[in-house]
């Protein structure tokens, strides 16, 4: 579909119906599964190793590997190891300009794109104290 915006006279709303490429439903294709949401919510808050993410979620094991290993591969978070002998990981929230994050994934330009206002607002919330967020 063309950008309506190069066609003077032409609304969104009176365009054909079909589904309509957007930057907030990428971003929800990753973020906006429930134990994603509430797994970033503790990493957000300091909670980096697996144990205690799901401890405090209450997702079980599978569900919050699979969910984990979604938001590494989007770049959304990053898996750090911290031993060696078991093998253990700790995750973290990837800065908004890392490389690693993969904007174009997420439905976004880039960092400080307009569209990448969801990202940025979903970030700030999780790092705010509870209650004192405002968008």
């Amino acid at each position: 579909m063309s950008d309506p915006r190069s066609r003077p006279g032409i609304r969104l709303a009176d365009l054909p119906v079909e589904v309509r490429p957007c930057s907030l439903a990428a971003a929800l294709d990753v973020l906006g599964e429930r134990w994603s949401l509430l797994a970033l919510r503790e990493i957000g808050y300091g909670v980096h190793r697996f144990a205690r993410i799901a401890g405090y979620t209450g997702a079980s094991r599978d569900m919050l590997a699979d969910r984990l290993r979604k938001l590494e591969a989007a770049g959304v978070i990053e898996r750090r190891q911290y031993s060696e002998h078991p093998p253990r990981h700790v995750y973290h929230l990837t800065r908004m300009d890392s490389p690693r994050l993969t904007w174009p994934r997420l439905g976004v330009a880039g960092p400080g794109a307009r569209s990448g206002f969801l990202i940025e607002t979903i970030r700030r919330a999780l790092l705010a104290p509870t209650g004192a967020f405002e968008a």
